[in-house]
């Protein structure tokens, strides 16, 4: 199986990308800030280091994500699932005014 490798890539700000898979893809470093990506699959994708400050992340598929370092400040990872706050916490390197998987706001 061959995965996108998507590394350093920069969509932020962009649309159309609610649904898709992107199960396994390589998004280190990438921008996604400000994009669309509501109900995308990230199952085992790698976004170590990726900026994803204010992208829509609800209803989001995470399993096995590696959000080593991603930057999710304001970020909507609301309905998000396979991934929990614990987990979130001890991956990313801010979570600042997120909201979070269950509905609530990150402090």
């Amino acid at each position: 199986m061959s995965f996108a490798d998507l590394r350093g890539v920069d969509l932020s700000l962009a649309s159309g990308i609610d649904s898709i898979s992107l199960e396994g893809a390589y998004l280190q470093g990438a921008n996604l800030s400000g994009a669309y990506m509501s109900r995308v699959n990230l199952n085992g994708a790698n976004l170590q280091y990726a900026n994803l400050i204010r992208t829509e992340l609800d209803e989001a598929s995470l399993n096995d994500a590696d959000l080593n370092r991603a930057n999710l400040t304001e970020a909507n990872l609301k309905g998000a699932t396979h991934i929990t706050i614990k987990e979130l916490e001890k991956q990313a390197k801010s979570l600042q005014g997120s909201i979070m998987p269950n509905g609530s706001r990150h402090p």
